[in-house]
């Protein structure tokens, strides 16, 4: 139709900006070993992160609208430096939605990345974004978090 051909070119470009962190992924990523180096406490630290920390009304299934009572913001930090173990740490002001997206999930977590040091706050020394705000929701009954960056 006529609207969708209208409308196709701003979600498009919407969707790139996106990112999409599927939890089931990000659960096999840390019980499964694959961030390299990570001593097994800690990476059970932050699976105790990734699991059960959204509120029921966080993740309540929203639709794709710009406006919506489910959305919430949430502050992503990145570390300056090189480490593979230093992920992207995301979490809401409440923490209850609180999350580490590992190098090793490198689709997300690059294109998180660029967008904090594009658009987000510089550290002193670094001349790079290390942290900045987006708008979040949860879809799919808290299964998937989209970011808009």
């Amino acid at each position: 139709t006529t609207a969708w051909k209208k409308h196709k070119p701003a979600c498009k470009a919407r969707a790139a900006n996106q990112v999409r962190v599927d939890m089931e992924k990000l659960q096999r990523e840390f019980e499964g070993g694959k961030v390299v180096g990570m001593p097994a406490d800690i990476a059970a630290s932050m699976m105790n992160l990734q699991i059960g920390q959204g509120t029921e009304t966080s993740k309540q299934e929203t639709s794709d609208s710009k406006v919506s009572s489910s959305q919430f913001v949430v502050k992503v930090q990145i570390s300056g430096d090189d480490n593979p173990l230093h992920g992207a740490v995301v979490y809401d002001q409440t923490k209850q939605t609180q999350i580490i997206i590992p190098k090793t999930m490198s689709e997300e977590y690059d294109k998180i990345h660029k967008a904090v040091e594009t658009l987000g706050v510089a550290a002193t020394g670094y001349g790079k974004g290390v942290k900045a705000y987006f708008i979040a929701r949860y879809l799919d009954g808290g299964k998937i978090v989209m970011i808009d960056c």
